[in-house]
């Protein structure tokens, strides 16, 4: 999976238009562990297409799975249903954050 890094960053420096190798280095960020890098590009993606749900709802499992921020990920699964009410996975995400009690502190 390393291997195929350069070769995608340099498509994705070729053309920042072209949005393919940046979903394709998120995966694969992500399959690596790279997580950082993930979220950097992701973040990306939210300024190349401002109108596409998909990148906040990344940047909301990230935030929830890997920082353990449920405040964050409220925000970026907000953002998603903003752009796009219409994610029943997304929807059961943010009511499950919404309803779940905070852990109780020691």
């Amino acid at each position: 999976l390393a291997d195929a890094i350069p070769y995608l960053e340099h498509a994705r420096q070729l053309d920042p238009l072209y949005l393919t190798p940046r979903w394709n280095l998120v995966r694969l960020y992500q399959q690596l562990r790279r997580q950082p890098d993930a979220e950097t590009l992701l973040l990306e993606l939210t300024t190349l297409t401002p109108n596409d749900p998909r990148p906040y709802a990344e940047l909301g499992r990230l935030a929830f799975d890997i920082h353990h921020d449920p405040a964050r990920a409220r925000d970026f699964y907000t953002q998603s249903l903003t752009i796009d009410p219409h994610q029943p996975e997304i929807q059961e995400l943010l009511i499950r954050l919404n309803t779940s009690a905070p852990p109780d502190k020691p």
